[in-house]
């Protein structure tokens, strides 16, 4: 059973990060799925991986983050993003804490 974003053990699987224009994207913890999905559709393209994998598990106003959303940001926001999505942090299974953000975004953790 999937659980959606309202629950309060899916809140505890999600980073909310602003971007420098404003707009807050919400990371959710990912799944082995996502994992699989985003190998998929990077294909041969190594470092595609992580872009696909973070447009998977990245939403904004409720919609998805798409992959060339991600390529057309601006790169602070793309690193601000990044640098969430590796905090081990994030990644473990307890409560995550925020990730060391640059000072054009602000990075909090639910």
């Amino acid at each position: 059973m999937d659980e959606t974003l309202e629950t309060p053990e899916a809140e505890a699987r999600t980073a909310i990060v602003t971007l420098s224009d404003g707009r807050e994207v919400t990371l959710k913890r990912g799944k082995g799925r996502d994992m699989l999905e985003a190998s998929r559709r990077s294909g041969q393209d190594g470092s595609r991986f992580q872009f696909e994998l973070l447009a998977l598990l990245a939403s904004t106003d409720n919609a998805p983050l798409g992959f060339d959303d991600i390529m057309d940001m601006n790169l602070a926001d793309v690193a601000l993003l990044l640098a969430t999505f590796r905090n081990a942090d994030f990644l473990s299974a307890g409560r995550n804490k925020a990730a060391a953000a640059p000072e054009s975004g602000d990075t909090k953790a639910k």
